[in-house]
């Protein structure tokens, strides 16, 4: 969310790179390109956070061309270019790219039931239906066929992106002193659960 939001700060807020980011998108699709601008992410709307990611999701190969030709320039401020290189090396991770797209997904029943929600003529009987909807619908998505099926399709997206790294499990650790216990007069430790592949790390 974090660097989401910064992304669309720096593109919002400077007539300059959003002027770029266009540029840069119709040498990439043509002039019939259907992907639209970035949205900023506003913490006090909460309708409209499926939109922003799906808008940096649409952008993604033009964002890391734009940040690459912005941060050969020499006529970057040194803030503006240490944020330019915080939001490129986010980017080019793959952890990065899978939350943008999980964050759009979920936000998607989010946003909708907030805006249901919102109508006038919502009753307390609806209301609560609405919720568990919505609830069943995303514990649905925590399905094993469902998300394995979610994480090809991402992993797919992501080779589209030559920059983009590769998903890697994360280093091995030990277990900390704090989680040692003495049982029965033998030395046992709490077992963590071990991923053996990139995909069991990033279901939930």
């Amino acid at each position: 969310m974090d660097t989401a939001k910064e992304t669309t700060i720096l593109i919002k807020f400077s007539p300059t790179l959003e002027k770029l980011l266009g540029e840069i998108k119709e040498n990439i699709e043509g002039e019939n390109g259907t992907a639209k601008g970035i949205l900023k992410v506003c913490p006090t709307r909460w309708t409209v956070r499926a939109s922003c990611f799906g808008r940096i999701k649409e952008n993604y190969a033009a964002l890391l061309q734009e940040w690459d030709l912005c941060l050969q320039g020499k006529k970057l401020d040194a803030e503006v270019r240490g944020r330019m290189l915080g939001c490129q090396a986010h980017m080019n991770k793959f952890d990065f790219f899978f939350g943008l797209n999980l964050g759009a997904i979920l936000y998607l029943y989010t946003d909708n039931l907030s805006k249901a929600l919102q109508a006038k003529k919502m009753s307390a009987m609806n209301a609560k239906r609405l919720g568990g909807l919505t609830k069943r619908s995303l514990l649905d998505l925590r399905s094993d066929e469902k998300f394995a099926r979610f994480y090809e399709d991402v992993l797919k997206e992501s080779e589209k992106h030559e920059s983009l790294a590769e998903p890697v499990l994360p280093r091995k650790r030990g277990v900390p002193d704090r989680y040692m216990k003495q049982e029965l007069g033998y030395l046992t430790t709490l077992k963590h659960r071990k991923a053996t592949t990139g995909r069991s790390v990033f279901k939930p």
